[in-house]
């Protein structure tokens, strides 16, 4: 049988119902199946799973939004075998947009002689959420490498938060921060690549930088006594 749900973010619903099945057939991002018997797992839409034996069903929300949709669950094996006519492909991205998990910012650090400009986007200690950094963008008013490291320190200066994709969204939970330090910049490079002047560079990762609660990415100009402007594109998720 089918059975709908409509979750705030983070809130739990109650599933009576008795069998050994149970898919995520639609809703608005990831959820939690917890069984009578105590195991959980982490579904997206079209997942589920069957040959589990359950005489309920707890269903909680972990895209951190709103999350309407609909469960499959009995005694029974689901199959669909429609090809023709109906071919559906779940799109990631968009469902972080609508579900307020996607985000973007940028920031600047202005130049201070024998000081190099560093400009971060910090995921807080506590925060419970990992932070997907998916690309960057880089600039400074002057040529020269621009660094960007993998930390676990946030930068002395609060600039914002970062707004949603989503029009009306509620702003992000990461920090976006900056900092002029004295002398050169020494973390570890994930990549150093030179600039023009006033010329963006962008940097997209083939694997996502994943930030955990307590780290940040840092871009820093290699150079003493610049300023540097830096970008930022990722989604949250709950951990």
């Amino acid at each position: 049988m089918q059975y709908d749900f409509n979750l705030l973010a983070g809130q739990s619903q109650n599933i009576d119902v008795k069998g050994r099945f149970f898919k995520y057939k639609s809703g608005t991002g990831m959820i939690r199946v917890r069984t009578s018997l105590g195991g959980a797992v982490d579904l997206l839409p079209g997942q589920g799973v069957e040959d589990v034996e359950f005489t309920g069903l707890t269903v909680s929300d972990r895209s951190g939004a709103n999350n309407v949709g609909s469960i499959l669950a009995g005694a029974f094996k689901y199959t669909d075998d429609r090809i023709s006519g109906s071919v559906e492909v779940i799109d990631g991205g968009r469902n972080r947009t609508i579900a307020n998990q996607a985000f973007m910012t940028n920031t600047y650090c202005g130049p201070t002689a024998g000081n190099t400009p560093m400009v971060q986007l910090w995921n807080p200690v506590g925060s419970g959420k990992r932070v997907v950094v998916e690309r960057v963008t880089r600039s400074s008013g002057s040529a020269g490498n621009i660094v960007v490291a993998l930390v676990n320190y946030a930068l002395a200066t609060f600039d914002k938060y970062a707004r949603s994709k989503l029009s009306g969204g509620s702003v992000s939970t990461s920090e976006v921060r900056y900092f002029s330090k004295v002398g050169a910049q020494n973390d570890p490079a994930l990549t150093s690549d030179p600039v023009q002047a006033n010329v963006p560079l962008l940097f997209q990762f083939i694997e996502p930088v994943v930030l955990l609660p307590g780290f940040g990415l840092v871009i820093a100009a290699s150079s003493i006594g610049t300023d540097v402007v830096g970008a930022f594109e990722y989604f949250e998720e709950l951990i």
